[in-house]
């Protein structure tokens, strides 16, 4: 059986990573290096030349674009993991995707936003209304209760606070 040389097996590991999910260009370069890393204690000049070779080609190939990487992020983040815009704004930034890239994508999403978080209040309102019967909380203060908790949730998620005050009224 024939050993393949370093840059095939770097180039066949940057084909799988490709077939398990898409990938940010900057953060599949991390992830290209680290796996250098591992084999060694420093990435040389021309191992770093030969992951820009490989980057350039898996671009070419448009097995690597930021553009559908952060369309689809947006997507799933919006709708299956109920995340606001400025949570997902954080997260591709810790990503290294292109600021203006992430603002084209995210400037007609705040319909979508809106609905994530409508999703999340449904969800949460039974469950803070039990809360607060359990708590023993007064009927007249109940309401402000949940809709703090209510707050606390949207904002953790990152949805953006003018969305939230709509929302809730407050």
């Amino acid at each position: 059986m024939k050993r393949l040389d370093f840059p095939t097996k770097v180039r066949n590991y940057a084909l799988r990573l490709l077939a398990r999910r898409s990938w940010g260009k900057e953060e599949f370069r991390q992830r290209l290096l680290s796996y250098l890393l591992r084999r060694k204690r420093e990435v040389k000049k021309e191992e770093e030349e030969m992951v820009e070779e490989i980057l350039r080609e898996m671009e070419a190939m448009r097995l690597l674009d930021d553009k559908e990487f952060t369309n689809q992020f947006v997507r799933d983040a919006l709708h299956f993991r109920k995340k606001g815009i400025g949570a997902i704004r954080k997260e591709l930034k810790r990503k290294g995707v292109a600021d203006e890239i992430v603002e084209e994508v995210l400037k007609d999403k705040e319909g979508e936003e809106e609905k994530s978080a409508i999703d999340l209040l449904n969800k949460y309102q039974k469950v803070y209304e039990r809360m607060a019967e359990r708590k023993g909380i007064p009927s007249e203060a109940r309401a402000a209760f949940i809709k703090n908790k209510l707050r606390e949730v949207l904002l953790r998620r990152g949805f953006q606070f003018l969305t939230i005050r709509r929302l809730l009224d407050i």
